[in-house]
């Protein structure tokens, strides 16, 4: 298996997807296969290992494939339908617990996905009482599953976020203490630089932005921000490095206050951060 994976990917990647899928498939975790400990597989095991080998070598990412991934601290369903889950965006989760200790807070995760960041920010923040939305049905069918498997408490809705009429009509007289969200943020002229893990599998619709309007959906967070947050709320997003000035440009000039861009693990401009 190793060495059909290292025909498409480093010998790392290939070494960490090889004990990754050995887990789950087999049960057999990492230190077994360090200690040099042999079983023979059995017959459905080699034939689920053969045919996961040939999704992986089709560059089908290893999340699709295994039907889950491990988001910070949770165990979370994927599929085509969702983005998987990035570790930047357990960064963005971090950032936001920086600034929310225990308390009964209002938090509104737009554009949810898998789930992921409403997730874990109720699981973190039993207390606080979290909305998450997207505008795709199958989306939030499986964000639904991710939080009741999670045990937290998440309240999800169908809504459009640059529709100012189906967000508020969803979201009623609710205000909230915070805003996060992991927008589409990547320009179609990127879509080059990216692997076929991505371009070919995940889904276009939570990637890619024209690079007439790259930063359209910040426009629409920011407006919801003014609408929805309390005052002295906090809005969080996860941005594109490429782009870090021109957000907090846009973010400032849409009127909301002590505008920062952070960076990520890896020095990226990658988050930013406002007040209303």
């Amino acid at each position: 298996m190793r060495k059909a994976l290292e025909e498409v990917y480093t010998r790392e990647e290939a070494s960490v997807m090889v004990r990754a899928v050995l887990e789950e498939v087999c049960g057999i975790p990492p230190y077994k296969l360090l200690s040099g400990e042999d079983r023979r597989l059995e017959e459905g095991e080699e034939l689920r290992l053969s045919k996961i080998t040939e999704r992986l070598t089709s560059y089908e990412p290893l999340g699709y494939v295994l039907g889950r991934v491990y988001f910070f601290g949770l165990w979370l369903e994927v599929n085509r339908a969702v983005l998987i889950p990035r570790p930047e965006t357990e960064e963005l989760v971090e950032k936001v617990l920086e600034q929310c200790k225990g308390e009964e807070l209002e938090i509104l995760d737009v554009g949810t996905g898998s789930g992921c960041i409403a997730c874990a920010l109720a699981a973190k923040l039993p207390s606080a009482y979290v909305t998450a939305i997207d505008s795709s049905p199958e989306a939030l069918s499986m964000a639904r599953r991710n939080a009741q498997s999670a045990g937290v408490r998440v309240s999800f809705a169908v809504a459009d976020m640059l529709g100012e009429e189906s967000m508020d009509e969803v979201l009623g007289e609710a205000f909230f203490d915070v805003i996060v969200s992991n927008p589409p943020y990547v320009r179609e002229s990127e879509k080059a630089k990216m692997g076929r893990n991505v371009v070919d599998y995940e889904p276009a619709c939570a990637l890619f932005v024209p690079d007439a309007r790259p930063l359209l959906f910040y426009e629409g967070l920011v407006r919801l921000a003014h609408r929805r947050l309390k005052l002295g709320g906090l809005f969080y997003a996860e941005i594109n490095e490429a782009l870090g000035v021109e957000t907090a440009t846009l973010v400032r000039a849409l009127g909301l206050q002590e505008v920062e861009i952070q960076r990520d693990m890896r020095g990226n401009d990658r988050f930013i951060r406002a007040i209303r």
